[in-house]
């Protein structure tokens, strides 16, 4: 029995030491990560912001609700359009480093906008930003802000949210009578004149005002600001006060 104890115990430290001289397997070597491009990709051109719309000198008021832009970069390189910091179309520069138009993906929304570009040729880094240009859009048709009448409704005074002109379909010789109506019927007589975003009607003979006040509907149409957004007809409530019978 202690001989058998004897073998067991020499066993058991022989497998401790074979253990312990084991040699750990070598770990596969880790690939080396792809390093970050360094070198900035020069730095795109602007040449046209919708074409004879709108070029890139102008700071003016836009009637678009959208832009489609030509830059120069890089042969090849990948152009991206941002639009107040958010990316909006992607093109890519060709033959002789001028891109086709890159085009907004989605309709933009009315008032001031910030509009770059930015190009990322093969192998190196995004570019700096190109010159950033600035744009009002506004396609939204003037509204009626108030009307005011006197106490005979001789002088009606209309006042919209932005100035205003006729559209070519109320461009007539009485285009600035046409294009009014009170109580159902056209100005037959009476002056207009129009100041800015103030319109002025005066009646010959003024309509009849009933003893207590009458509400008269003044109607208008053919008007637009002076960008081309055309409003819909409009008809608005007018009341004129009582006068002595």
């Amino acid at each position: 029995m202690k001989k058998f104890l004897v073998i067991l115990m020499v066993v058991a430290m022989a497998s401790v030491l074979f253990v312990g001289c084991t040699t750990p397997p070598t770990p596969e070597p880790e690939p080396e990560p792809t390093p970050t491009p360094t070198v900035k990709t020069d730095t795109p051109i602007i040449t046209l912001i919708n074409g004879a719309q709108f070029d890139v000198s102008s700071t003016a008021t836009q009637r678009i609700n959208d832009f489609n832009v030509v830059a120069v970069a890089p042969v090849g390189s990948v152009l991206k359009l941002y639009v107040n910091d958010v990316w909006v179309g992607t093109g890519s520069a060709g033959a002789g480093g001028v891109s086709a138009a890159i085009t907004t993906t989605a309709t933009i929304a009315d008032g001031v906008k910030t509009i770059y570009v930015t190009a990322q040729a093969s192998g190196l880094a995004v570019s700096e930003k190109s010159t950033i240009y600035t744009a009002t859009l506004d396609t939204t048709a003037p509204k009626i802000a108030s009307v005011v009448a006197d106490s005979s409704a001789n002088t009606i005074t209309v006042t919209f949210d932005s100035a205003v002109v006729t559209t070519a379909a109320g461009a007539t010789s009485a285009r600035l009578l046409a294009n009014y109506e009170i109580a159902g019927a056209a100005f037959t007589a009476g002056t207009i004149t129009a100041v800015s975003s103030t319109v002025v009607l005066v009646t010959a003979p003024a309509p009849v005002v009933a003893t207590g006040g009458t509400v008269f509907i003044l109607g208008c149409a053919n008007i637009a600001d002076t960008l081309g957004n055309a409003m819909a007809a409009a008809f608005t409530e007018v009341y004129v006060g009582a006068t002595t019978p």
